[in-house]
């Protein structure tokens, strides 16, 4: 079954990272949801399940090399030239169903992500979807699966009408985060050979399959820095990049992976949605997983020694506009 839309309009590197990316919050998005079902099949919405989150290790696994012998986080040390350990901890996880916190988990970071689930079926997001007004009609935005198992084969399909209900056209996208964990959100953009301003209403349609038996997603993005169009760096660690020439460089984002998969992660990538001020996604990319140093991509990445970073670079080298400024993108992990 499907349902209609609304009318469509020392410490090194990788350690000091992870302090600067625990601290780093998005400007919270809206989340209203549209309902459908997986297979196409509405669910009965009944019932209310609890999913645990995909948490990343500790901090002190994660980077040995911040903490000293007894335990505690190196920092400076206070005027009177002492080091501090009774710092206050960082802000917990956000609540169980708080859509707009940003969480940064195995494979995933950003908003969207829910631990409760009220309906046992894949949800389109429909505030973050955006419509183009002119030329072919184009869409980007958000699923989520809100059923209680991971799904794989994800696929958005839309049939666009006219203001009368006649239909125009439709179109089909596969989402790129396979597999799709449970309460977990995911992108999609699609276009159609029809005029967008002949679009009066959009019909949406999820498809999904089963899961592989194992996900390979289950390692942790590190953002060091990003830079707007032209501009310099938005949010930083370490700056690698002539200040000359500043309107000919291209939008930059970069930052690493590190494996804490039990197997590796076979032709690793890295998912982006870029989300407006509404909470509608922008645009939609991906980039693959590079050995640092070489910008040679990984053909995997592997599992036996798990404290070791790759790296990703994604450029855009046309102006994206204003809309994606200095704000922090959603992230995913993915590969086979």
């Amino acid at each position: 079954m499907s349902r209609r839309s609304s009318p469509a309009a020392g410490v090194g590197r990788a350690g000091w990272a992870l302090l600067v990316t625990l601290a780093i919050a998005l400007v919270p998005a809206s989340t209203p949801v549209w309902l459908l079902g997986v297979n196409g099949h509405a669910g009965s919405g009944i019932g209310r399940d609890t999913v645990e989150l995909p948490e990343l290790p500790p901090l002190h696994e994660r980077a040995p090399e911040l903490y000293d012998e007894q335990g505690c986080i190196r920092v400076p040390p206070d005027e009177q030239g002492e080091a501090d350990c009774g710092a206050e901890p960082l802000p917990g996880d956000a609540g169980p169903v708080d859509e707009r916190a940003h969480r940064n988990l195995a494979g995933f970071r950003g908003p969207h992500y829910i631990t409760e689930l009220v309906r046992d079926d894949l949800t389109v997001l429909e505030s973050t979807v955006r419509t183009t007004g002119s030329d072919e009609w184009t869409a980007t935005g958000l699923v989520r699966n809100e059923t209680r198992e991971a799904v794989g084969g994800v696929t958005v399909h839309a049939v666009l009408f006219d203001e009368e209900g006649t239909a125009l056209g439709s179109a089909s996208a596969p989402v790129p985060v396979d597999p799709l964990r449970a309460g977990e959100p995911g992108p999609f953009r699609m276009a159609a050979d029809v005029p967008a301003a002949a679009v009066g209403e959009v019909r949406w349609q999820v498809n999904a399959g089963d899961a592989a038996a194992e996900s390979r997603r289950d390692a942790e993005i590190i953002v060091h820095w990003l830079r707007s169009y032209g501009g310099g760096r938005d949010v930083a660690v370490g700056n690698l990049l002539d200040e000359a020439v500043a309107e000919q460089r291209p939008y930059l984002l970069y930052g690493s992976v590190r494996n804490h998969a039990g197997t590796a992660i076979e032709q690793p990538a890295v998912v982006i949605a870029w989300l407006g001020d509404e909470g509608e996604v922008l645009h939609v990319a991906e980039t693959p997983v590079v050995r640092p140093g070489s910008g040679d991509r990984l053909p995997a990445l592997d599992a036996e020694e798990p404290g070791d970073l790759a790296d990703f670079l994604h450029a855009e080298p046309e102006d994206p506009g204003a809309e994606f400024g200095g704000v922090m993108p959603m992230l995913w992990v993915v590969g086979s």
